[in-house]
């Protein structure tokens, strides 16, 4: 795990916790990034497009604000996290399903 990684996920999270507090920026480090290459003729045999696979893959890889719940006197803010971490998480991220192939 990267610093950048560890401080984002670990440390900003618990800093906004903190009353009082109203946002945090942070500067520097690297992004990950992973690259996908793709076989185009076995897209085109499940009627796939790169440009349906990149949307696909890019609504999968989302961290997303769902509210803040209060529980005794004190607020927790949820967000849903599916974030790629690893090479894995793209490998078994479902392009088609049975249900939506089209016949």
């Amino acid at each position: 795990m990267s610093i950048k990684h560890f401080f984002d996920n670990e440390i900003v999270p618990t800093i906004k916790r903190v009353d009082g507090v109203a946002g945090t920026m942070t500067a520097g480090g690297r992004d990950q990034e992973m690259q996908v290459v793709f076989d185009t003729n076995k897209l085109a045999s499940y009627g796939l497009t790169i440009s349906q696979v990149i949307n696909i893959l890019q609504s999968e890889n989302v961290d997303v604000a769902a509210g803040i719940q209060n529980i005794d006197r004190r607020a927790y803010r949820i967000r849903t996290v599916h974030k790629y971490a690893s090479i894995k998480d793209i490998e078994n991220t479902i392009l088609i399903s049975n249900r939506e192939k089209k016949e």
